[in-house]
């Protein structure tokens, strides 16, 4: 009996002195929990909840870049605003749009939610830029500010904030590309279509249809040699659509579409294709 004593004496004076010891560790807090619900600030979250879209300089009507997002914080009455600030390259940032609480919808949670849509032409609008290219890249920069003052960026974000479940880097980058789709809107310059047949008896039937503004322009193919080629302009306002239709040695197909702009620069390879290309429409590559 005498031992029973001894031992829940010391796990009584084990117990007490471990509370002691955490009340040290964690400023007078019993918990850590505790220790940091009491002395530190709450920030907030946007976690982004889904980002689809793309930029294409060919198409800056229709490349949109949409998401929607959910602001974290210790209560929904602490958000005060979100907003949206859009850069070229890095560059001056524009104010594009601000959302309220109000402005936003409950999410699956009962967490305020908002939707963002913007098509490439009114980033560009809204940064005023005219002139722009291919690989430019256009910066997306969220701000969460608070009721208390306090504001939240891509500069007071850590690395536990950007991934997993957060995904809240509040800064995101879309790269302009630089894709002519079949029957879209072409850049202004010349066009050389080079083709070759490695054993030297042309393309055996193969042909690809070249289609400017809807009609056909030229049917290209030859029926004898190792290579030939074609050359068209177009002035920038006109679409352009490319279409291969394959023959009886394809295995023996390559092709090209060359680009240079109206000044004879800006030289560069829209298209490399095959061997053995593949029967249907054609997207290229031009970056301005």
């Amino acid at each position: 009996m005498k031992k029973i004593y001894i031992y829940l004496s010391l796990i009584l004076l084990a117990t007490s002195c471990a509370k002691d010891s955490f009340r040290d560790e964690y400023m007078g807090e019993e918990m850590m929990i505790d220790y940091m619900f009491n002395n530190f600030d709450y920030g907030v979250g946007l976690r982004a909840i889904s980002i689809t879209g793309e930029y294409q300089a060919a198409t800056p009507n229709t490349s949109v870049w949409s998401g929607t997002f959910e602001p974290h914080a210790e209560s929904n009455d602490l958000i005060s605003k979100v907003e949206l600030y859009l850069s070229m390259n890095n560059g001056t940032k524009y104010l594009h749009q601000t959302w309220s609480l109000s402005d936003m919808y409950e999410g699956d949670f009962g967490l305020p939610r908002f939707d963002v849509s913007v098509p490439l032409a009114d980033a560009l609008s809204t940064m005023q830029i005219s002139d722009f290219k291919g690989n430019d890249v256009v910066y997306f920069n969220f701000e969460v500010s608070l009721t208390d003052g306090r504001t939240f960026s891509y500069t007071n974000t850590t690395g536990s904030m950007t991934g997993f479940y957060w995904s809240s880097p509040y800064r995101y980058l879309v790269v302009i590309g630089c894709s002519v789709p079949f029957g879209g809107t072409a850049p202004a310059g010349t066009y050389t279509l080079n083709g070759q047949d490695s054993y030297g008896d042309g393309w055996n039937g193969a042909e690809i249809t070249i289609t400017i503004d809807g009609e056909v322009y030229e049917v290209f193919g030859f029926d004898d040699g190792s290579s030939a080629s074609t050359t068209f302009t177009l002035d920038g306002t006109q679409t352009l659509g490319l279409s291969f239709s394959g023959g009886s040695w394809d295995s023996e197909i390559t092709y090209q579409v060359e680009f240079e702009d109206p000044n004879g620069e800006n030289a560069q390879t829209a298209l490399s294709d095959g061997t053995n290309p593949a029967d249907g429409t054609k997207n290229l590559n031009v970056c301005k």
